[in-house]
């Protein structure tokens, strides 16, 4: 009966034991997936090279070239002088048709010559370097020890290289009448936008770490509840590295679809947008998820290789001791009665072969003697 409690109350502490490994192995796993994105988000939001590498190829996209191209063509459309601008691009039509019919006419023209300028090497370096310098401003002016009240991001660079680069086309020759307002260039944040930048700039770098941090306890408590803690560090490993890599192809996937219909421009280059942002994210994704899953069968194999080597050493056991013992032959240790031959006729009659221990009587009685000796001699 004692027995059976001793199990029940042996299995009922795994079960707890159990369980609890489990919820804070659950919360770790969520802990880790919102680490890993807010690692990579801080990282790329904070860093201005990482910022620069990831936004660079959005100029080189199909997609967004398009896009890009067709919201230029409206903007210098709405500003140029139609009639004017339709006498030089379209000479020979008639300028007494009303605005939006011109306006139509000229706009495919406009287009074509916006995107030639887009999907030039000199456009990719004007993107590249305008986001380096607007992303530094903006960093500078969340770091600075004395904040303002107001944030401003200046696009200018790239509205001047735009045209610049327009005078070369077709549409060079009315690039000269585009009338761009003073500033327009100028992106400012101001008042309250600005304090709540701020914070969320300062949560942003703070919460990352403390995910890290809170995802690292967690994990570790999973490990040292459980029974097995070799098998929940791997189980551990395995779920986070699956799960990464599902996310990114869930990424990947997202990244590969396309719209048609009516607004397929814009849609398109909405995703080609995520596709590019997140590429980074993706190979994150798949690279830690496949170090992930290679480290827990790493650890398994060296488990198993360390168990097999030792239990490949010789073990000694009772019985073995014992078997040993009974196919030993005991060698008589050669005493004086051995010498002597008595060893032959003690084996005969049973009787030990070791030597009698005697007590010896001389010195014992010489010390004595010599003692009342010198007594007798002191008392005369």
């Amino acid at each position: 009966m004692d027995q059976q409690n001793l199990n029940f109350a042996y299995k009922k502490h795994h079960f707890w034991r159990t369980f609890f490994a489990a919820i804070f192995g659950s919360i770790a796993l969520l802990l880790i997936f919102i680490s890993i994105f807010a690692l990579w988000f801080t990282h790329t939001i904070t860093n201005t090279n990482t910022y620069v590498n990831t936004v660079a190829p959005l100029a080189r996209d199909k997609d967004i070239q398009a896009y890009v191209a067709k919201q230029t063509a409206q903007s210098i459309t709405d500003n140029l002088p139609i009639q004017d601008a339709a006498n030089k691009l379209l000479p020979g039509i008639n300028t007494m048709q009303t605005t939006q019919i011109l306006k139509e006419a000229i706009k495919p023209i406009v287009e074509r010559s916006v995107q030639q300028v887009v999907q030039s090497d000199q456009f990719a370096t004007i993107w590249r370097n305008t986001n380096a310098s607007v992303h530094a401003q903006f960093i500078a002016q969340l770091d600075t020890a004395q904040p303002s009240n107001q944030l401003v991001l200046d696009l200018t660079p790239v509205i001047n290289g735009v045209i610049a680069e327009l005078k070369g086309t077709q549409t060079g020759s009315v690039v000269g009448d585009i009338s761009i307002k003073p500033g327009a260039g100028l992106i400012t944040i101001k008042n309250d936008t600005v304090t709540h930048i701020r914070q969320a700039y300062r949560n942003l770098k703070f919460y990352t770490m403390l995910f890290v941090v809170v995802a690292a306890v967690f994990a570790g408590l999973a490990i040292m509840v459980s029974v097995h803690h070799a098998k929940v560090f791997r189980r551990v490993l395995l779920l986070s590295g699956f799960g990464l890599l599902f996310g990114a192809a869930a990424i990947d996937a997202a990244g590969r679809y396309t719209f048609t219909g009516n607004n397929a421009i814009a849609q398109n280059a909405a995703v080609s947008f995520g596709r590019i942002l997140l590429h980074n994210l993706k190979m994150v994704g798949f690279i830690t998820g496949l170090s992930l899953i290679a480290i827990a069968f790493l650890h398994l194999w060296i488990e198993h290789f360390t168990r097999a080597k030792r239990l490949a050493r010789p073990s000694y056991t009772s019985a073995s001791l014992g078997a040993a013992d009974a196919n030993t032959v005991p060698q008589t240790p050669k005493t004086s009665d051995n010498l002597l031959g008595n060893n032959a006729g003690s084996s005969q009659t049973g009787k030990s072969s070791l030597p009698k221990m005697t007590t010896p009587k001389t010195s014992g009685t010489k010390v004595r003697t010599k003692t009342t000796k010198s007594n007798k001699l002191s008392k005369k």
